[in-house]
Formats: structure tokens, C-alpha cells, sequence
């Protein structure tokens, strides 16, 4: 298939527009409004946008947590919403995942994925971790299915952040349809998505399908293996 190339949206850095594949300075990294001359570029598929290229450089997966930008956080571009987070590439070599997804889908050449002389971190961490090195899975560089593991606290010129945008709807309280599938933006990064089972003025109750809970026990609570959510807490809620 011939992909779609979508100019959309720049790289902010403290608030401002930088080039693609700027190396990471310690500065707030953000993804927002298209700056003329400084757009990133994307390949639509299934509704999603995904980077045929690291938006940023000689960033650590830890950076990037930090700013949100693993498993996600919610940006505004041009007007409109969407879920800004780092590609799924699997936990080992033979996982199913969404970067081999897309090579089978367009192929693997390396002008339309720049991936030659580049890694790029993934959300996952290796199937075999135990938490002793703390890695986390990255693809690219050699050639374009290549899968290898990084500590997660490295920072390397060649390795960066190769960004997904999910167009979203916010919802108002309002809007919630008991048995819908949703996304809740937690504090500290923290998100739940999955399937609405409840809701009242105080407590949202959620059937979790993926999720990042924050480390704080006044945001949430599991109750009978449903996620029981803070009102107060949440950031905003997205329709899927």
C-alpha cells in the first residue's frame, strides 16, 4: 500500500518550536501546533498517525516517561485533541506489534521510515526483565526489523522518540453512556482505558483493559478486579 504522508504539528521544547530530531536538552518536551517549516510527518494507517521519523534525540525512556510521552498524555494541535504516546514494537523478537504492523503494511524502506543509523524506544520492557536492568525495548538502526534492549536511564545520540498521535474526543460527564469504552487521563501520567461499568458524583468505576495507574493511593482503587477512579482526580476522559 502507498502510504498517506500527513504534515501535522511540531515539537515543542520548553514552549518552543524546534525541528525534527533536535537532540533532548532537559527541557519540557511537548508535541503541539504545526509551526510552518518545522512540521512533523506522519503516515496516516487505521486511523492512527505514526512518525516516519524520531521526532527527538538522545532522549532516555525515563525523559520521556517523565514528559508523559510513553504510554501517553493528551496534546492539542491545531484545534483539535489527541493521544500523543511512544510506539508498542513488542517485548521480544517474535512479539505481534504495531511497528512490524505497519512494516508489513508499507514495507520497510528506509526513505519513508528513516530508521538507518537511528533506534527508537518502544513502551515495553523485554519479556525476559526482572527489574535487576531495567530495559526497555527499542527497534531500528541496523536494519528495519532489528530488536534489541537499552537501560532505560540511557541517553544516545542515535536514539530517540518516534511519536503515535490518536485522534480523541473529550467527553463531558455528560456525555457518558454506561457500557462505552473510554480513556481516563490520570495524574503523574497515569491513564485507564476500558469499559465504563458505573459512575456516581464521587467514583467512576472502570473494567480495565490496559492502563498506567500513578503511585497514589487517593486516585484510585481496585475493588472485586474493577478499577474504582476519583472523580476529582481525573484529568479528562476520551471516547474510544
Amino acid at each position: 500500500m502507498k502510504p498517506e504522508i500527513v504534515r501535522l504539528g511540531s515539537l515543542y521544547l520548553n514552549d518552543f518550536p524546534v525541528l525534527p530530531g533536535t537532540s533532548y536538552n532537559n527541557k519540557c518536551l511537548d508535541v503541539g501546533d504545526t509551526e510552518q517549516g518545522m512540521e512533523l510527518e506522519w503516515v496516516q494507517y487505521n486511523g492512527t498517525l505514526y512518525g516516519i521519523r524520531c521526532a527527538c534525540l538522545n532522549i532516555s525512556w525515563d525523559q520521556l516517561n517523565d514528559n508523559g510521552l510513553v504510554h501517553g498524555t493528551l496534546v492539542w494541535i491545531d484545534g483539535k485533541s489527541y493521544w500523543c504516546r511512544s510506539l508498542k514494537v513488542g517485548s521480544g523478537r517474535e512479539t505481534p506489534n504495531e511497528w512490524d504492523a505497519l512494516l508489513d503494511e508499507f514495507g520497510e524502506d528506509d526513505s519513508l521510515w528513516h530508521w538507518t543509523n537511528r533506534l527508537f524506544w518502544g513502551q515495553e520492557a523485554p519479556e525476559w526483565e526482572d527489574g535487576t536492568m531495567i530495559a526497555r525495548a527499542v527497534r531500528g538502526l541496523n536494519f528495519a526489523r532489528y530488536w534489541t534492549s537499552v537501560k532505560s536511564c540511557h541517553q544516545l545520540s542515535h536514539l530517540g522518540f518516534r511519536p503515535v498521535l490518536e485522534p480523541i474526543t473529550l467527553l463531558e460527564m455528560s456525555d457518558l453512556v454506561v457500557g462505552s469504552n473510554i480513556k481516563i487521563q490520570l495524574p503523574q501520567n497515569g491513564f485507564a482505558e476500558g469499559l465504563l461499568v458505573r459512575y456516581d458524583e464521587y467514583d467512576m468505576v472502570v473494567e480495565v483493559n490496559n492502563a498506567e495507574i500513578p503511585d497514589d493511593g487517593n486516585c484510585t482503587a481496585w475493588q472485586k478486579g474493577q478499577l474504582v477512579i476519583n472523580r476529582q482526580s481525573i484529568i479528562s476522559i476520551m471516547d474510544k
